[in-house]
């Protein structure tokens, strides 16, 4: 069956149809680009578009907290979870391989972690290296905003640019780094998978030891996976 995928995020709607993908700024984003007369799967972290697509396309599949199949939210905040975090929390779920984490990297880096038993156990969110990039510069009167690197520059810095890559990509590394080692706490003489996924995921595989690599669509097979459990 064919199927329209759906994952709206803050900057851009990702619209994947009939093997190929959009990507639509997001306030730019209307109902009538949904092709008519297919079902349409979706995940929104942008409520007034939500809205606006609910009262258009009242048949729209959405992942939300009580969408049959995703992990068990009882030990968190379900109501304010974003729906982007359900999704992937759901894949790790699908997949059956638990324990394991997600750290996606978009404009916010979004940690979920699933235990063993299907629980969503909780996560964390960091801001994305280019919002880093951007609050510098738009609470300082002289620092740029300047490109994303693959790679780190030498240490220490020696202009600027590479004192300011610096702050902001190795602090990123670092906090991820913790935040790794303090889900394997939760988790002793466990193997925890921890799948890196998103736009900026092949950063951090560059610099991270032990991912794996979940692509750019994680978020989207896991709202697709979802959609197929529930309606198929």
């Amino acid at each position: 069956m064919t199927l329209c995928i759906l994952n709206i995020g803050n900057t851009h709607v990702r619209m994947d149809y009939d093997g190929k993908e959009s990507r639509i700024p997001t306030m730019e984003f209307t109902p009538e680009m949904i092709p008519a007369g297919v079902p349409c799967a979706a995940s929104s972290v942008v409520p007034a578009l939500t809205e606006k697509l609910r009262k258009a396309r009242p048949d729209i599949f959405w992942i939300t907290k009580d969408t049959p199949g995703i992990p068990d939210l009882s030990l968190v905040e379900a109501g304010k979870l974003g729906a982007d975090r359900i999704a992937n929390a759901s894949k790790l779920l699908l997949d059956g391989i638990l324990p394991a984490m997600t750290i996606d990297c978009g404009t916010a880096v979004n940690c979920e972690i699933v235990d063993e038993n299907g629980v969503y156990r909780g996560g964390a969110i960091f801001p994305g290296r280019l919002l880093l990039r951007k609050s510098l510069n738009l609470f300082t009167a002289q620092l740029p905003v300047f490109p994303l690197y693959d790679d780190l520059p030498e240490f220490p810095g020696k202009s600027s640019i590479s004192d300011l890559r610096w702050g902001t990509d190795a602090m990123l590394i670092a906090g991820i780094n913790h935040i790794i080692e303090k889900t394997k706490a939760l988790f002793p003489g466990k193997s925890l998978r921890i799948v890196a996924c998103g736009g900026d995921a092949d950063f951090l595989m560059r610099h991270i030891p032990g991912l794996e690599y979940g692509g750019a669509d994680f978020t989207k097979e896991g709202i697709r996976a979802l959609y197929k459990k529930v309606m198929e």
